[in-house]
Protein backbone atom coordinates (compact mmCIF):
# COMPACT_ATOMS: atom_id res chain seq x y z
CA UNK A 1 0.00 0.00 0.00
CA UNK A 2 1.22 3.38 -0.58
CA UNK A 3 2.58 5.63 1.97
CA UNK A 4 0.10 8.42 0.93
CA UNK A 5 -3.14 5.87 1.20
CA UNK A 6 -2.45 3.86 5.07
CA UNK A 7 -5.29 4.38 6.89
CA UNK A 8 -5.27 6.53 9.80
CA UNK A 9 -7.19 7.54 12.94
CA UNK A 10 -7.74 10.81 13.41
CA UNK A 11 -10.31 11.24 16.00
CA UNK A 12 -11.10 14.60 17.17
CA UNK A 13 -8.59 17.34 17.11
CA UNK A 14 -6.19 14.69 15.30
CA UNK A 15 -5.69 12.66 18.81
CA UNK A 16 -7.54 9.52 17.99
CA UNK A 17 -9.73 9.48 20.81
CA UNK A 18 -13.39 10.71 20.62
CA UNK A 19 -14.69 13.59 22.89
CA UNK A 20 -17.97 13.53 24.72
CA UNK A 21 -20.10 15.75 22.53
CA UNK A 22 -19.35 13.93 18.61
CA UNK A 23 -18.61 10.73 20.14
CA UNK A 24 -21.54 9.28 20.01
CA UNK A 25 -21.62 9.95 15.85
CA UNK A 26 -17.90 9.29 15.55
CA UNK A 27 -18.57 5.90 17.30
CA UNK A 28 -21.56 5.57 14.91
CA UNK A 29 -18.91 5.46 12.44
CA UNK A 30 -16.60 2.89 13.44
CA UNK A 31 -19.79 0.49 12.14
CA UNK A 32 -18.93 1.52 8.79
CA UNK A 33 -16.54 0.34 6.23
CA UNK A 34 -15.99 3.93 4.54
CA UNK A 35 -14.83 6.35 7.87
CA UNK A 36 -14.66 9.34 5.64
CA UNK A 37 -11.90 11.20 3.12
CA UNK A 38 -8.57 10.54 4.10
CA UNK A 39 -6.89 12.42 1.04
CA UNK A 40 -8.37 14.13 -2.35
CA UNK A 41 -6.00 13.75 -5.53
CA UNK A 42 -5.64 16.54 -7.67
CA UNK A 43 -3.38 16.19 -10.63
CA UNK A 44 -0.77 18.76 -11.49
CA UNK A 45 1.43 19.24 -14.71
CA UNK A 46 3.92 20.60 -12.63
CA UNK A 47 5.16 19.10 -8.90
CA UNK A 48 7.77 21.53 -8.27
CA UNK A 49 5.79 24.55 -8.72
CA UNK A 50 2.52 23.34 -7.23
CA UNK A 51 3.98 22.38 -4.11
CA UNK A 52 5.53 25.39 -4.08
CA UNK A 53 2.42 27.10 -4.43
CA UNK A 54 0.40 25.24 -1.74
CA UNK A 55 2.86 25.83 0.64
CA UNK A 56 3.75 28.96 0.11
CA UNK A 57 0.60 30.82 -0.74
CA UNK A 58 -2.09 28.67 1.49
CA UNK A 59 0.51 27.63 4.17
CA UNK A 60 0.06 23.65 3.35
CA UNK A 61 2.29 21.85 4.98
CA UNK A 62 4.05 18.70 3.90
CA UNK A 63 3.73 15.49 5.14
CA UNK A 64 5.08 13.13 2.35
CA UNK A 65 6.94 13.46 -0.88
CA UNK A 66 7.52 10.70 -3.63
CA UNK A 67 10.06 11.79 -6.47
CA UNK A 68 9.76 8.31 -8.27
CA UNK A 69 5.92 8.92 -8.26
CA UNK A 70 5.97 12.60 -8.55
CA UNK A 71 3.48 13.50 -5.69
CA UNK A 72 3.48 15.31 -2.44
CA UNK A 73 1.09 14.88 0.53
CA UNK A 74 -0.13 17.94 2.10
CA UNK A 75 -1.34 18.25 5.12
CA UNK A 76 -4.76 20.77 5.37
CA UNK A 77 -5.05 20.61 9.09
CA UNK A 78 -7.84 18.69 8.65
CA UNK A 79 -8.41 14.98 8.83
CA UNK A 80 -8.40 14.80 4.90
CA UNK A 81 -4.97 15.43 3.25
CA UNK A 82 -4.36 17.02 -0.09
CA UNK A 83 -2.02 14.64 -2.64
CA UNK A 84 -0.71 16.42 -5.65
CA UNK A 85 0.44 14.62 -8.12
CA UNK A 86 1.93 15.20 -11.62
CA UNK A 87 0.77 14.31 -14.94
CA UNK A 88 2.15 14.34 -18.42
CA UNK A 89 -1.40 14.43 -19.74
CA UNK A 90 -2.66 17.77 -20.33
CA UNK A 91 -4.78 19.27 -17.80
CA UNK A 92 -7.57 21.90 -18.98
CA UNK A 93 -8.30 24.20 -16.36
CA UNK A 94 -12.13 24.87 -16.47
CA UNK A 95 -13.85 25.99 -13.51
CA UNK A 96 -17.05 24.40 -14.99
CA UNK A 97 -15.34 20.72 -15.30
CA UNK A 98 -12.64 20.91 -13.47
CA UNK A 99 -12.28 19.36 -9.69
CA UNK A 100 -10.71 21.60 -6.89
CA UNK A 101 -10.92 21.49 -3.11
CA UNK A 102 -13.01 24.24 -1.47
CA UNK A 103 -10.87 24.71 1.61
CA UNK A 104 -12.42 25.93 5.29
CA UNK A 105 -11.60 28.53 7.04
CA UNK A 106 -12.63 30.22 10.93
CA UNK A 107 -12.24 33.75 9.27
CA UNK A 108 -15.08 34.35 7.27
CA UNK A 109 -12.65 37.66 5.43
CA UNK A 110 -10.15 34.97 4.48
CA UNK A 111 -12.86 33.10 2.15
CA UNK A 112 -12.25 35.88 -0.67
CA UNK A 113 -8.61 35.82 -0.29
CA UNK A 114 -8.79 32.03 -0.95
CA UNK A 115 -11.21 32.42 -3.86
CA UNK A 116 -8.65 35.14 -5.49
CA UNK A 117 -5.52 32.83 -5.27
CA UNK A 118 -7.86 29.68 -7.22
CA UNK A 119 -9.04 32.47 -9.60
CA UNK A 120 -4.90 33.67 -9.98
CA UNK A 121 -3.95 29.87 -10.21
CA UNK A 122 -6.36 29.01 -13.19
CA UNK A 123 -5.50 32.64 -14.84
CA UNK A 124 -2.18 31.95 -14.65
CA UNK A 125 -2.01 28.34 -15.65
CA UNK A 126 -4.19 29.61 -19.13
CA UNK A 127 -1.44 32.05 -19.84
CA UNK A 128 1.40 30.02 -18.97
CA UNK A 129 0.04 27.55 -21.26
CA UNK A 130 -1.37 30.25 -24.01
CA UNK A 131 2.98 31.28 -24.26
Amino acid sequence: MPAFAKPRTVGINGTGQYGTEKGNILKQMDNHFLQGIDTVILRVSDIKKSKEWYTQKLGLKEIHHDEKLKLVVLDTFSPTSLTIWETDEKIEPNPRTTTYPIFKTIDAKAAPLVRRLVDWFFIKFAQEKSN
